[in-house]
């Protein structure tokens, strides 16, 4: 875990919010509010009744420093595309982006959405299962037109999600080669495990795995709770959480009994 204690607060504060939702009673962060490494509580929260919940904090195995730089790009490009799909209503895909250069204002966001759009536009076929794969390393780079500037593997699939778009996206220099993104599934379960094998058995404490810089697809917290829900692992919850200074969601998702649209998360 960081050291910045302000954002160890956020986390907390985040946290606080939706553990009190799950849990039908109100949890505060405490006024003398410090954060602590001991015996594998990073924080805790305390409601009025005076009950405790301890809390353990993680992150998927990663340079998060190094990589930082490149999300705050490559999402003008995610937001842009999600907005011109939306307009034309392409949903149940999962379009997934290598760039190998991301772009530096926003009218090049904006370009490279609409000609995404347009490009897979053109390769979905609605009322049947489609896949397209293009890969520079290995295709022709004309193929992709004005978008060869930018990328360097595309991907477009169904998803398990009839109703919108879902996008996944990594960046690598072109003579690199380009690799797939992780999914967060996984992404959660190296986290988990990571942790479960390190702590042995610490069945009172929380387990937060924020994911950062890269946040968690909604769609994916249905997936993770479905494939973990026979699993065990020595800890009483393990709750997903996006970075608490982007958009700071969060969601229990261990032990799972719910519906499968059932959701605890705050903006």
């Amino acid at each position: 875990m960081g050291d910045d204690p302000n954002k160890i607060r956020k986390i907390a504060e985040a946290v606080a919010a939706a553990y009190s939702d799950a849990h039908g009673k109100g949890f505060i962060v405490p006024e003398d509010f410090m954060p602590s490494r001991e015996h594998g509580v990073d924080f805790i929260l305390r409601s009025e009744d005076g009950t405790v919940a301890q809390f353990q904090h993680t992150q998927p195995s990663g340079d998060v420093e190094a990589e930082r730089v490149r999300p705050a790009k490559a999402s003008r490009v995610i937001a842009a595309l999600k907005k011109v799909m939306n307009e034309r209503r392409l949903f149940g895909v999962f379009v997934s982006l290598n760039f190998h250069t991301l772009p530096q204002t926003q009218e090049d966001a904006n370009k490279i959405a609409w000609y995404l759009c347009s490009f897979i536009a053109q390769k979905l076929r609605p009322g049947f299962q489609f896949y397209f794969t293009y890969d520079r390393h290995d295709d022709n780079p004309g193929l992709l037109g004005t978008l060869k500037d930018w990328i360097s593997r595309l991907d477009v699939m169904p998803s398990r999600d009839p109703n919108r778009a879902v996008f996944g996206w990594s960046s690598d220099p072109l003579d690199a080669g380009s690799n797939a993104v992780m999914p967060d599934d996984i992404k959660f379960k190296e986290a988990a495990n990571r942790k479960s094998t390190k702590y042995g058995s610490v069945g009172d404490v929380v387990l937060v795995i924020e994911f950062d810089p890269y946040p968690v697809d909604d769609i994916y917290i249905r997936i993770i709770r479905d494939d973990n829900k026979s699993i065990t692992y020595p800890f009483r919850e393990i709750w997903a959480m996006n970075n608490p200074l982007g958009d700071g969601k969060c969601w229990k998702v261990w032990p799972w009994t719910g519906g499968d649209d059932k959701q605890e998360s705050t903006p």
